[in-house]
């Protein structure tokens, strides 16, 4: 179980999140640009510090403003997938990998030739990041973020640097991580396609607070009926 209760001001409204949710399989933070979500994730990754509240898995706490305990991002047994690919560039892929295991120094949560397998990159451990192309250095990311991942991955716009042909790929990979390793994803995107394609349920934001959690169904409509009536609202105010 997943516990949000925080408030964080950005420049132009207030982030408030205040969530208990299973995050079995993948679980979207959808809405649109702008709207709060990286700082969300960063937030429960430990990059970002919120201005009060509370953050838990399964019990283990994460941040609690009036307790003083704030984990450190090492600590908090979290892979994160950024849109940057961010592999370190002094180390080769296995060094990567192996980074990834062992952060916080924690036991691995896996085997690092074993995984690279799975991602087809078995045989790229030895090159080094620069040499990658943008489809492989996503993967070996992606693989890190599962050998650092302890409690749950998030992914904050993974795909939205790639091309077409990329992103489908990568879907395939991403929707295969909670059956094969057993691992949630908190999955961050303003992509539809992507929500549809790979999320079990789905947390809608908006300038900053949660407008719905539910079924990817359920919760596109809604949201699909919210913009269509600010869409129809604009519009009037621009004929008067």
């Amino acid at each position: 179980m997943l516990h949000i209760d925080i408030t964080k001001r950005l420049d132009r409204f207030s982030l408030e999140i205040v969530l208990d949710i299973d995050v079995p399989g993948i679980t979207a933070v959808f809405g649109p640009s702008g709207a709060g979500k990286s700082t969300f994730a960063k937030i429960l990754a430990g990059l970002c510090t919120p201005d009060g509240g509370r953050i838990s898995f399964n019990e283990k706490v994460f941040f609690d403003g009036d307790a003083g305990v704030n984990l450190p991002p090492e600590r908090r047994g979290v892979g994160f997938l950024f849109q940057e690919h961010r592999l370190f560039p002094h180390m080769n892929v296995f060094k990567n990998l192996s980074f990834g295991c062992f952060a916080g120094g924690r036991p691995p949560c896996g085997d690092v030739a074993e995984i690279a397998k799975v991602f087809g990159i078995d045989h790229l451990l030895r090159r080094s990041p620069a040499s990658l192309s943008g489809g492989e250095s996503q993967r070996a990311a992606l693989a890190r973020a599962i050998l650092a991942a302890e409690n749950f991955i998030i992914m904050d716009e993974p795909l939205s640097s790639l091309d077409d042909a990329l992103r489908e790929n990568l879907m395939g990979y991403i929707e295969r991580i909670p059956p094969l390793f057993g691992i949630p994803i908190i999955y961050i995107t303003h992509s539809r396609e992507e929500v549809t394609r790979l999320a079990q349920r789905v947390i809608l934001i908006e300038e900053g607070r949660v407008m719905g959690c539910g079924s990817p169904s359920k919760l596109l409509k809604k949201w699909r009926r919210t913009v269509s009536h600010q869409d129809q609202k604009y519009e009037g105010m621009d004929n008067q």
